[in-house]
């Protein structure tokens, strides 16, 4: 099969002189002609893809030729820069389509780089898309190829777009208020009763009881679970997680109280001797120990 050199033609002026090679209808390029063209030491497109070969996808953005059928398989696409093939058990050999190239030279940056790429796709790639065979059964097969291609990408679209949606539902979640019904620690503590000495809901004293419950009140990220959540809140220019517990989890609360006395967990000292202001035996400090807490909580139940 005789062979033309194609010219590779960049700002008008011609670049480098190339033996197209063209596998299952389309037209490829070997990692030594891409560190060849873009005037990269040779290796450096081999090493670029075997650092990114998990991201790339077999069959559709390169082949791969591997060990004596791999290296027979080459020799009969009839091409000269096939010629010289080393007979090695290790042999390997990459071609890469359009796609896979492109994804191969996204590290590539600088100005030539970017103007080899436009050359490739515009002056050789896109060659073949317009030199269909004349034989229609290949013309059709390259139509059920190209099918199959863009079904495949749409599939992966599909999914990446569910991800990106699922993401999004996750990330408004976070940032929505709280449920219907839910409530600070503080606002459970007024309605409870619980107070501090300088007559503030008792908040702390709250969290600790919903702690020993197994109701989570706590968190530096956002969560929501069946008792209670935590969303991003905005306080001033700050924005913060808060926790609110929700109706189900008040009511683990509300029931628990309802059956046991916070007596048991209340503690009275006294003074041991006489002094200023208090006598032998006057009460020093009363103060609730909650399992699970080592904080003596001063509480006012009203």
């Amino acid at each position: 099969m005789e062979e033309k050199e194609i010219v590779l033609m960049m700002d008008g002026q011609p670049y480098a002189d190339v033996i197209p090679i063209e596998y299952k209808g389309q037209r490829v390029i070997t990692l030594d002609q891409i560190d060849t063209l873009h005037k990269r030491p040779e290796g450096t497109a081999g090493r670029n893809f075997h650092k990114n070969k998990k991201r790339l996808v077999e069959g559709d953005d390169y082949f791969e030729f591997r060990g004596k059928e791999g290296r027979e398989a080459l020799r009969n696409l009839n091409s000269t820069n096939f010629v010289e093939l080393k007979n090695s058990p290790h042999f390997v050999e990459y071609l890469f389509t359009e796609s896979g190239y492109l994804m191969l030279v996204k590290s590539l940056t600088d100005d030539l780089a970017w103007k080899v790429q436009r050359m490739l796709v515009n002056g050789y790639f896109c060659a073949v898309k317009s030199n269909i065979k004349a034989d229609p059964i290949d013309a059709l097969q390259l139509i059920v190829d190209e099918l199959k291609s863009q079904r495949e990408k749409m599939n992966q679209l599909s999914e990446a777009n569910a991800e990106v949606s699922a993401r999004i539902d996750n990330v408004e979640k976070k940032i929505a208020g709280p449920d219907t019904g839910a409530k600070t620690p503080t606002e459970v503590a007024r309605i409870n009763g619980f107070f501090s000495k300088n007559g503030n809901p008792h908040e702390s004293f709250v969290k600790a009881l919903l702690h020993m419950l197994k109701v989570k009140v706590t968190s530096s990220y956002p969560y929501d679970n069946e008792y209670s959540q935590c969303v991003y809140k905005s306080i001033g220019d700050k924005i913060v997680p808060a926790c609110y517990i929700k109706e189900a989890g008040q009511k683990v609360l509300h029931s628990w109280l309802k059956e046991n006395s916070l007596e048991q967990f209340h503690s009275v000292n006294y003074y041991r001797r006489n002094g200023f202001g208090h006598k032998k035996g006057d009460i020093k400090e009363s103060f609730y120990l909650v399992p699970g807490n080592a904080h003596k909580f001063s509480v006012l139940i009203k």
